[in-house]
């Protein structure tokens, strides 16, 4: 009878681990589901075909609070949850030899049974060592009077956690489904962005203070915005009107305006950012409308890379 994982707690990022190994140790919680953690390969019985994925497979990792079989041994590795979560993405391959006393030891012996949706126990228990807010009360020792103190939580103190198991899921969603996938997020995050820069543009767009044209092998000279257009800024000097692009101007530094240096500082990486995802944008759909399998699935492992070094 196959061992089910119930009262589990799955997320499938961290963004504040000491918050989530609250919620797990104060909740009515068994087991924590790092869900999709690694991946596994399985080379020598399956060939992998990018179209569905035959030879592969993602890994979840269960965490215990207690260790389900005390008699199943311990890995020498005893990651943190630092490193587990550096470690998200994490390749594993069947066909190859690891350290055995390598935490991808452990969970390759798990993955040879190659059993879809259900919990595989390690046969070598990997002990997670992560911190909770009770690991930062009192710090430090306390003096109980004479030559006596009692030492209570060390910097740095963690608790014991166990991985004890794995399920197998389904691989990566299809490539072409992942590419459109990543381009909604990019079109997201440059609206985004476009907005946030906005905000900052208009307190320039608001100011009819002097401002100072510096253009290169001419003496600096004051003039006045007299208008905004959509992408360009007309400003007055004593005899005559010229007009500039928006906001390069300001933030290359031809027309500078001493009040919002901090201000044009900020618009400067603000609009940087929004060139990057625009940029990406643009390559994105451009590969997209082409439908070419070899340039989809090229672009998408970068951003599986990308992902896994951030």
């Amino acid at each position: 009878m196959a061992f089910k994982i119930e009262n589990c707690l799955t997320v499938s990022d961290i963004k504040k681990s000491i918050e989530l190994m609250d919620e797990f140790v104060d909740g009515e919680y068994d087991f924590l589901e790092l869900k999709n953690w690694f991946s596994v390969t399985d080379s020598r019985n399956r060939g992998f075909s990018v179209y569905d994925n035959s030879g592969r497979m993602q890994i979840s990792l269960i965490v215990s609070k207690e260790r389900i079989n005390p008699q199943t041994p311990l890995c020498e590795y005893e990651p943190t949850m630092t490193e587990l979560r550096q470690m998200k993405s994490h390749h594993i391959f069947l066909d190859h030899e690891y350290d055995k006393e390598s935490m991808s030891y452990s969970i390759r012996i798990a993955c040879e049974k190659w059993k879809k949706d259900e919990f595989i126990p390690l046969p070598i228990d990997i002990c997670l060592r992560a911190q909770t807010s009770y690991n930062r009360m009192d710090y430090g020792c306390e003096w109980l009077g004479g030559g006596d103190w009692e030492e209570k939580t060390m910097y740095g103190e963690t608790t014991d956690f166990f991985i004890v198991g794995i399920i197998l899921h389904q691989p990566f969603k299809h490539v072409e489904q992942e590419a459109k996938e990543i381009l909604d997020n990019l079109e997201y995050q440059k609206e985004t962005t476009q907005k946030e820069l906005g905000k900052v543009l208009s307190i320039l767009k608001n100011t009819d203070d002097v401002i100072i044209h510096k253009a290169l092998g001419r003496s600096p000279r004051e003039c006045r915005v007299i208008e905004f257009k959509e992408k360009q800024v007309v400003v007055q000097f004593e005899e005559r009107t010229a007009t500039f692009p928006f906001p390069e101007s300001f933030l290359n530094g031809f027309l500078v305006n001493p009040k919002y240096q901090s201000t044009i500082k900020i618009a400067k990486i603000m609009y940087e950012d929004f060139q990057a995802l625009e940029a990406e944008f643009v390559e994105m759909k451009r590969i997209l409308d082409k439908n070419d399998f070899g340039e989809i699935y090229d672009i998408v492992w970068k951003y599986r890379e990308k992902r896994a070094h951030l």
